[in-house]
């Protein structure tokens, strides 16, 4: 969207239209709009992955010049997976790649000319692109924008001959106000302006406030300042160097019917109430547990990130175990799963 509707200070809507679980507002004085017109500076946004692969960067997720006084952005989350025969380099456009449509769990299979399809089998909290060739292709993940029914491409990744990329989408958009020669699509090396990561993993919206001088300001902790140096490192995030990732990222055992419990008060082992529960299964592995969840009941506590809990688990061969668990991650989406740190084994006891 290139129009610019500066002149009134009644909300501009800048939105998804088919849904808006995740939205932003953004705040400014009549002051700052107007020099920002007359300036010709676009709201650039770009959102962040998680991925071990090196050499990624960022990509504009969206940019406009639609904004007022009291900008509201809203999207949702809906994934898709591109592959380019162009490398990747400072201002490559990947918008128009060939790119399909795919879900998390899923594999995007990489052909010859860099035409791709989906297959089922990948690591369940992130999407992965598979090289079935041996020539070498760029890679990367895609978002319908705000305003937008169409994917553009968040982020670029190389992808070696007969090699896996895997790549985990963060909850996570970074916002920029800049007079900058970008287009949605465009491959970003580095700062183009005081830039705002805000932080949607527990929860689905934040108000922000911009000033032409004083750059954004926000009441909590839901956002934090980019460093103009770590601009790329804050979009693009190696899995090793995450706090906040996934812990069960790499987990692919499968194990079926998960259930989420309150221990017993006086037998910590001892499952008491369960408060959510995985019919279709998740995954596991020495030291974590993923799974999607669903309220036990409709006044069921919420699972909640830092607590412990009891997980209950039936694997493949039809046994049984009981993990003290606690939880590490929490999806900013009910399609996405929840992570579990294991502690210590209650059924050995």
């Amino acid at each position: 969207m290139t129009d610019t509707t500066s002149g009134s200070d009644a909300p501009q809507p800048y939105v998804n239209v088919t849904g808006s679980p995740y939205s932003l507002d953004i705040t400014m004085t009549p002051a700052t709009v107007k020099a920002l017109a007359d300036g010709r500076y676009q709201l650039f946004m770009f959102k962040a992955v998680q991925s071990a692969v090196g050499g990624g960067k960022p990509t504009v997720w969206s940019a406009t010049s639609r904004y007022s006084a009291l900008t509201k952005v809203n999207w949702t989350e809906q994934y898709y997976a591109y592959a380019s025969t162009q490398e990747i380099r400072n201002g490559v456009n990947f918008l128009g790649s060939d790119t399909a449509q795919i879900n998390l769990g899923q594999y995007l299979d990489v052909a010859a000319n860099a035409l791709v399809s989906v297959s089922n089998g990948g690591t369940p909290q992130g999407i992965t692109s598979r090289n079935l060739t041996t020539t070498a292709f760029t890679t990367g993940l895609a978002q319908p924008g705000p305003g937008s029914t169409e994917p553009a491409p968040i982020c670029a990744f190389p992808l070696y001959g007969k090699n896996l990329d895997l790549m985990i989408p963060l909850q996570k958009v970074a916002l920029v106000f800049a007079a900058a020669p970008l287009q949605q699509g465009m491959v970003i090396e580095s700062s183009i302006g005081p830039a705002v990561l805000v932080d949607l993993t527990l929860q689905n919206s934040a108000t922000l406030a911009y000033d032409v001088n004083k750059g954004w300001s926000w009441n909590g902790n839901v956002a934090s300042d980019i460093p103009a140096d770590q601009f790329v490192q804050t979009l693009i995030v190696p899995s090793a160097d995450s706090a906040d990732s996934p812990a069960s990222a790499f987990a692919t055992d499968p194990v079926l019917s998960v259930g989420i419990w309150t221990p017993s008060p006086s037998k910590w082992y001892k499952p008491l109430n369960m408060i959510a529960s995985s019919p279709d299964g998740g995954y596991t592995d020495a030291r974590s547990l993923a799974c999607k969840l669903v309220p036990a009941a409709s006044n069921s506590d919420p699972v909640t990130r830092g607590e412990t809990y009891l997980a209950t688990y039936r694997n493949t061969d039809n046994t049984s175990e009981i993990w003290q668990v606690r939880c590490t991650y929490v999806p900013g989406s009910p399609d996405n799963p929840y992570d579990f740190a294991k502690i210590q084994r209650a059924d050995d006891l």
